[in-house]
């Protein structure tokens, strides 16, 4: 985007001309096209030279309307920085092949264009009062959109956990079903019970990780309307990383490398124990967040131990 390369390298080249500010905006502002190229008709004097209504308008060019020697105002630029990325925001949700939402987008183009020029261009720019309505274009897009961006994740999330989760139950019911498998499993030292609970521990894991999102997503932020996870996992990625943590705590409870007591349940039972290796399996995936980091410590600790 041209706007924040060129703002950026102004702030950078001017540290040094610290002493002194700039009064007014230090920007000017023009509707750009989905190239970040400037849409300006008509000649200086004519008032619809610049015009944000403008259906190829979907981006906003920042310029820099002072070009000697000047310090950049950090206020303005960290505005420009805001409503450019509150621009991406509405851009990913709004900007698609439906009628409905691209008139979302225009309105909010046109909200976002005037508090740029209400904070950064002219002599009377005022960017705490752009911030405070840029604050109320915020509130107002998490109030329109957090629920359904939630709410989206969450079938995304519940369906990939169903696909990873069903390969689980048929292979823990083929094992209670039949023995076609148990001299193989004999000759592996694998108990036929122990195996099954383990993928009852995978589903309850999986169930979890679903879990997880939804009490961690009560709170929605600007940012996760396009990026709901900061690690940027896809979910069935998240399952099975989840999964396979899980799989190796299950190994240090059934062999007793760790244990976790509570009043007469232990955690070693879950080889022994369906309900409780569910609800371990359900525990591991809401923390699934924690996982590595625990499994982590356990191994290293397991590590040097050695002598």
């Amino acid at each position: 985007m041209p706007d924040g390369n060129e703002a950026s390298a102004a702030a950078a080249g001017n540290q040094s001309g610290a002493g002194s500010r700039s009064t007014g905006g230090a920007f000017k502002i023009y509707p750009a096209d989905i190239k970040g190229e400037r849409l300006v008709h008509g000649t200086d004097d004519d008032p619809k030279r610049v015009n944000p209504s403008d259906e190829d308008a979907v981006d906003i060019y920042f310029a820099l309307s002072k070009k000697d020697d000047f310090v950049l105002p950090k206020e303005q630029l960290d505005l420009q920085t805001e409503i450019a990325r509150v621009l991406r925001t509405v851009t990913a949700i709004y900007l698609v092949d439906n009628k409905t939402k691209r008139t979302k987008f225009r309105i909010y183009y046109a909200r976002l264009f005037r508090v740029a020029q209400i904070g950064l261009e002219g002599p009377n720019a005022s960017p705490d009062t752009a911030r405070v309505v840029l604050s109320e274009i915020i509130a107002d897009l998490l109030i329109e959109e957090a629920g359904n961006v939630k709410n989206r994740h969450m079938k995304r999330l519940g369906y990939a956990a169903v696909l990873v989760a069903l390969p689980c139950i048929a292979f823990y019911l083929a094992l209670w079903l039949t023995f076609i498998f148990d001299s193989y499993l004999q000759a592996l030292n694998i108990e036929l019970a122990v195996l099954a609970n383990f993928m009852l521990l995978l589903t309850g894991c999986f169930c979890g990780v679903w879990l997880s999102y939804a009490i961690r997503s009560s709170s929605i932020t600007i940012n996760e309307l396009i990026v709901t996870d900061t690690d940027r996992l896809t979910p069935v990625s998240r399952l099975m990383l989840a999964g396979i943590f899980t799989t190796i705590l299950g190994l240090f409870f059934v062999y007793e490398i760790i244990d976790i007591k509570v009043g007469n349940f232990s955690a070693s039972q879950i080889a022994t124990e369906p309900i409780v290796a569910l609800l371990i399996g359900i525990f591991c995936g809401i923390s699934e967040l924690a996982l590595p980091d625990s499994v982590g410590k356990k191994a290293v600790g397991f590590i040097a131990s050695i002598k």
